[in-house]
C-alpha cells in the first residue's frame, strides 16, 4: 500500500493531476479497485527463456504490428507530462518515500533487513551528486569509445590514435579534463616452440563448453607446445587451481613399514 502511495502521487505529478494525500481517502481508493495480484505463469510454450538459448526471441511479426501500431498514435493527442525533478529535501514530493519503499520491497525478496527513511535520504544525498557529475561524465567517454568500436574504427590504420583515456577532476574548474593515448600493451617474450613467441596481458585462450581441470590443461599445453606449471584465477597469482608438482605427488606411492617413518 505504501508503494501505491508513493508511486501513485509521483505519477500524479508528472501527469498534472491532483495529490491524493489523505492516506485514508487513498487506501479507501484502492480497495474499491479491488486489485488482485496475478498468478503467474509460464510461457505459452511452456519453456522458460534464458540467456543461453539460441533462436530468435522476438517475432518480427509483432515487432512489425507494433511499429504499425506506434505510427498510428497521433502526438497532438497526447497529453504533456511534467519533468519530476529529484529533491531530497522536499518531503511533500513523495521522492524519498518512493525509494524507502522501493528499497525495503526489494530487501523483503531477498530477505534483507530493511532500511529507515532517514538512512535513505542520506544515502540519496550522496549518490545523486555523484552521477550527476564525475559519473555521468566517464559514463559518456566510455560510449563514445565503444561506438568507436561499433564503427569498426579499431579494425582501421592508426587505430590507436583513435581511442583515447580520459583524466577529468571537475574539482579544479579550468583544464579540467585530459586526453591521451592509451599505453601500448606490454609485449613479453616466450622460449617456446611452438607459434606463441611473445604475449601479452590481453591475450587469451578460448574454451569451448565444460571441462575438467586436467583436460584443460592437456588443451593448453598442446596448443601452447609447453608445459603448465602452475593455473592461477584471474588477479590472484597467490592461489593455484592448478600446480603440477602437487598434481605429481598424487601418483606417489606411499609404503609403511612398521616401525620406520612412511616413504
Amino acid at each position: 500500500m505504501e508503494y501505491l502511495y508513493a508511486t501513485a502521487n509521483c505519477y500524479a505529478f508528472m501527469w498534472k493531476v491532483p495529490f491524493v494525500r489523505n492516506r485514508q481517502i487513498f487506501h479507501h481508493r484502492v480497495q474499491e479497485l479491488k486489485l488482485q495480484v496475478p498468478a503467474w505463469s509460464p510461457p505459452s510454450s511452456g519453456k522458460v527463456e534464458t540467456e543461453e538459448d539460441d533462436g530468435e526471441r522476438v517475432d518480427p511479426a509483432a515487432v512489425e504490428a507494433l511499429k504499425a501500431e506506434l505510427y498510428a498514435v497521433d502526438p497532438k493527442s497526447l497529453h504533456e507530462c511534467e519533468a519530476h525533478d529529484f529533491e531530497k529535501d522536499d518531503d511533500t514530493n513523495f521522492h524519498i518515500d518512493f525509494l524507502t519503499v522501493s528499497t525495503n520491497l526489494r530487501a523483503s525478496n531477498y530477505d534483507i533487513k530493511h532500511t529507515e527513511r532517514s538512512a535513505v535520504k542520506v544515502t540519496a544525498g550522496r549518490i545523486i551528486p555523484a552521477l550527476a557529475t564525475t559519473t555521468a561524465m566517464i559514463c559518456g567517454l566510455v560510449d563514445v569509445e565503444f561506438l568507436k568500436l561499433v564503427m569498426g574504427m579499431h579494425k582501421e590504420e592508426g587505430a590507436l590514435d583513435k581511442f583515447y583515456n580520459a583524466n577529468i577532476n571537475l574539482a579544479t574548474g579550468l583544464q579540467a579534463m585530459n586526453l591521451f593515448r592509451p599505453e601500448p600493451a606490454i609485449i613479453r617474450k616466450t622460449d617456446l616452440p611452438g607459434s606463441v613467441a611473445e604475449f601479452t596481458s590481453w591475450d587469451k585462450v578460448e574454451i569451448d563448453g565444460e571441462i575438467t581441470l586436467e583436460e584443460l590443461v592437456q588443451q593448453l599445453e598442446a596448443k601452447l607446445g609447453g608445459r603448465v606449471l602452475r593455473l592461477h584465477p584471474s588477479g590472484n597469482d597467490k592461489v593455484s587451481v592448478y600446480d603440477s608438482a602437487q598434481a605429481k605427488m598424487l601418483s606417489w606411492k606411499i609404503e609403511l613399514q612398521e616401525g620406520k617413518a612412511p616413504t
